[in-house]
């Protein structure tokens, strides 16, 4: 029994450093920094050529922090709904009361010249080559519910490790599960979290303030009988070029054809997020997030209903169990 805990408590993520899940992640890729000088629409754009939605930032050669599209995306909705604040009742300011005015163009000029320097940035999103996976999953990804963090080397950015890196050395060596892997979505207790949903007749930007207001990084699409349809994530912040693109419904900035106006709303093909069934082992979830290229998927019903989701966050929830070094302590 005890060495069933040892195996099921996480404690072979002690064997394992944030160097040696990055060299597989990412080889000899060099870290894509940016510097404090620079404004935020030069960061969304170095985000956006690079592929990546978080980088570290230096000031003078010194780290600081990391910059993710999502600090872009709160300075921005803050500023606009800061401008409509005197339009609407403060009942109903939170997500899904912007509406779009002409010169809130001018908003996003002007967001876009704020420098890095501006933001609020932390040093606890670091670890150093040689911190343990286990380690930094429990002190550092959890608690402060980061997604990706800087992996340093005296003083030096040296990487960036991130969830999905995670997931994808977990994949590799699936034996890291334990007897979770063959475990159920439903048995592992992953059917509480709520799922946030919007229209896909709703705006971009509606998406975008239920993902602020509520801290998340991603929103449920579902059509006018509840079926998931689609989704809008952080990741669609990283093709953001032009204010245009906020104000457009789900259905037309999302669709996958060319000329979506020569579809019905209902009928514009739209990509599809992962889904799952609470039947699904975790890891057949886990190895379709790495396939894919997914770091949450929705749990639905046989109707194509969203029921509920299971994260990155979640998995290494499971299996990480604080205080198993207790297990090896001597007395």
């Amino acid at each position: 029994e005890i060495l069933r805990a040892i195996v099921n408590s996480g404690w072979e993520l002690n064997n394992v450093t944030a160097a040696d899940v990055c060299k597989l992640a990412h080889g000899g890729l060099q870290v894509q920094t940016l510097s404090a000088d620079n404004t935020l629409g030069d960061a969304l754009k170095h985000l956006a050529e690079n592929n990546l939605l978080t980088a570290p930032v230096l000031r003078k050669g010194q780290y600081i922090g990391m910059v993710d599209v999502m600090d872009i995306l709160g300075e921005l909705i803050t500023c606009l709904e800061d401008r409509q604040r005197g339009t609407l009742r403060e009942n109903e300011h939170p997500a899904g009361t912007y509406q779009y005015a002409i010169a809130d163009k001018e908003v996003f000029a002007e967001v876009s010249a704020r420098g890095l320097s501006t933001l609020k940035y932390t040093a606890k999103d670091i670890v150093e080559e040689t911190t343990t996976l286990h380690d930094a999953i429990l002190n550092i990804f959890l608690p402060y519910r980061y997604h990706r963090i800087s992996v340093l080397t005296k003083g030096n950015v040296v990487n960036v490790l991130s969830q999905r890196d995670i997931a994808k050395f977990i994949s590799r060596y699936p034996d890291i599960l334990g007897d979770r892997g063959q475990s159920t979505i439903e048995e592992l207790g992953f059917m509480k979290r709520r799922v946030r949903t919007v229209s896909h007749r709703d705006t971009m930007m509606k998406a975008f303030q239920i993902m602020y207001h509520s801290s998340s990084r991603a929103v449920a699409v579902v059509n006018g009988k509840g079926r998931l349809v689609t989704n809008v994530h952080a990741g669609d912040l990283k093709g953001l070029s032009s204010f245009y693109h906020l104000r457009l419904m789900i259905c037309f900035a999302k669709s996958q054809v060319e000329s979506p106006e020569d579809y019905p709303p209902d009928a514009i093909p739209l990509p599809m997020p992962l889904t799952c069934t609470k039947d699904e082992t975790l890891s057949s979830v886990v190895h379709n997030m790495m396939l894919h290229g997914h770091r949450r998927a929705y749990i639905i019903d046989p109707e194509g209903h969203p029921v509920s989701e299971v994260t990155l966050s979640d998995i290494f929830k499971s299996l990480i169990k604080p205080g198993v070094d207790r297990l090896f302590s001597s007395k």
